[in-house]
Parts: C-alpha cells; structure tokens; sequence
C-alpha cells in the first residue's frame, strides 16, 4: 500500500466527499469539510483542499453558516434568556451566549449586553450551539458599525488575505475589521460613508486574484 503524504500549504487539489487528501500529523488542526479516521484526512464535501500552518481544511460552497468549534464569528444579540443571549450568525439556529462566557463575569457581575448589540467570539458547542467571548479582542463590538453578509467561503478567503485587505484600507481610512468565518464582517470607520466604500473594497476585492486584491482595493477608494 502507497504511503499517503501530507497535504503540503498552498496545495489544491478538488475532492468529492469520501475522498483520502493526506495524512494528518500531531500537531494538525482541522477546519471545516475534513475529517479524520486513523490520522488519515477525508473529505466531507465537494471542494479544495487548502492549508496554512497547522490548519487544513475544505474550501466549498455553502450558503448558510454550519457551525464548528473553535470558529471566530460575529453575530447580533437578539434575545436575553435566563443565562444569558441568543444570537444570530447566520446559522440555521440562534447560538446561546452565557453570561459566564464573558471576561471577568461572575454571577453577581454580569456584563452589560443589550438586545441588537454586535458580539465577536468562538464557536465552543455544536450540539446545542454556543459560543464564548473569553479571550483576546472577543466581546462586544463598538457601537455605530456596519455590517457586511459574505458567503463562509469569501469570508474564509477575506480571513487568509486579512493583513493585505485591512494595511491597504487602513493607509486611506482609519477603521476596524472584524471578519467571522460564518460571513458577517464588522466594519466601523469615522463616516457613514467611509463604512460603504470600504464595504464595497472588500466585496470587489474578492473577486480578484490574489496578488490583484490591494490594486483592486486602490482602485475602488480612488473611484469614491
């Protein structure tokens, strides 16, 4: 039997569901649409096999969000429950938020969250989802931005490029841009308007080439 190799970074290689891509080592890190039996990574899906560092996943098509631990998302408070919020990211359910999964809370100290705020954590349960808010930069959002709906996988691509993307907006306008893999991209600038052209950077950034996305992101915050 042939030895199998490793999925080496930036390999693609298009992959039907049931398909072997590679062996997995110790220290790998699945991401969405693989899985692993006996350290030997398959594909759950139709799509094409990427890695970067010691994450190896499935880039695919899907509309809709579907849930993994350990994803960083954006979402929007939309209800209070007995132990915290439901929200919204897109998913085919509201994920639960307790109010524990907060930096600092206790049981008499909750944190201030209100219905409609903008919230940014990862994804820790499936089953029942919920996510958590402990750790660097998670919480809620600032109040007054925007948010941009992108499909999972432009949000994927948008998280691989994020450096590219966020240097190049940032030598025009001073802002902040928090992607979730689920596709909500939070974006807050001092104007309105600021907030669209670089909605409208990001989305035509996307559907460039690679080494085109800063030009193409240039060339749209000239044309405003």
């Amino acid at each position: 039997m042939p030895v199998k190799k490793e999925v080496q970074i930036g390999e693609k290689r298009f992959s039907l569901p049931g398909d072997e891509v590679g062996m997995a080592t110790e220290n790998s890190k699945l991401g969405p649409g693989l899985g692993v039996t006996k350290m030997v990574l398959t594909s759950q899906r139709c799509g094409i096999v990427k890695q970067r560092g010691k994450w190896v996943w499935l880039d695919y098509l899907e509309k809709r969000y579907v849930p993994n631990v350990g994803d960083q998302v954006v979402g929007q408070v939309t209800h209070k429950i007995s132990d915290g919020w439901r929200v919204e990211v897109g998913c085919a359910a509201l994920v639960n938020l307790p109010y524990m999964s907060f930096e600092n809370a206790t049981k008499r100290f909750r944190p201030n969250v209100q219905i409609g705020d903008l919230v940014y954590g990862k994804i820790v349960e499936t089953v029942e989802a919920e996510m958590s808010c402990i750790g660097h930069n998670y919480g809620v959002l600032p109040s007054g931005g925007n948010i941009l709906r992108l499909a999972p996988g432009d949000a994927r691509r948008l998280l691989l490029h994020y450096n590219v993307v966020a240097e190049t907006i940032g030598k025009k306008f001073a802002s902040e841009i928090t992607c979730g893999v689920n596709g909500w991209v939070y974006i807050k600038a001092a104007e309105h308007k600021q907030m669209i052209i670089i909605a409208n950077a990001i989305q035509r950034s996307l559907l460039a080439s690679n080494d085109e996305m800063a030009t193409v992101i240039n060339s749209v915050i000239r044309a405003q």
